[in-house]
């Protein structure tokens, strides 16, 4: 919901770029310029075992392994016409 800001204020004033805009704005640009950190997965005796997230929909598909509930691995993928039909 961090683009409703952008959303509301463009369909009531079209050129008023307000604080919560503001904010918005440089929340979704920290987001988008720092990496995620992945967590090394842990092999030994007594390690939690590992969970795998999928998702897809008509234009791509995606996946997170994760263990204790941290992310270990992750990956998407977008789908060509071929493969969707």
């Amino acid at each position: 919901m961090l683009q409703l800001p952008f959303t509301t204020s463009h369909k009531r004033l079209f050129n008023l770029f307000t604080k919560l805009c503001d904010q918005a704005f440089q929340l979704l640009k920290d987001l988008f310029t720092t990496a995620s950190v992945l967590a090394y997965p842990q092999f030994q005796n007594g390690a939690s075992a590992f969970i795998l997230h999928t998702d897809n929909s008509y234009g791509g598909m995606g996946a997170v392994l994760e263990q204790d509930g941290r992310v270990v691995a992750s990956a998407s993928q977008a789908l060509t016409q071929s493969e969707r039909n």
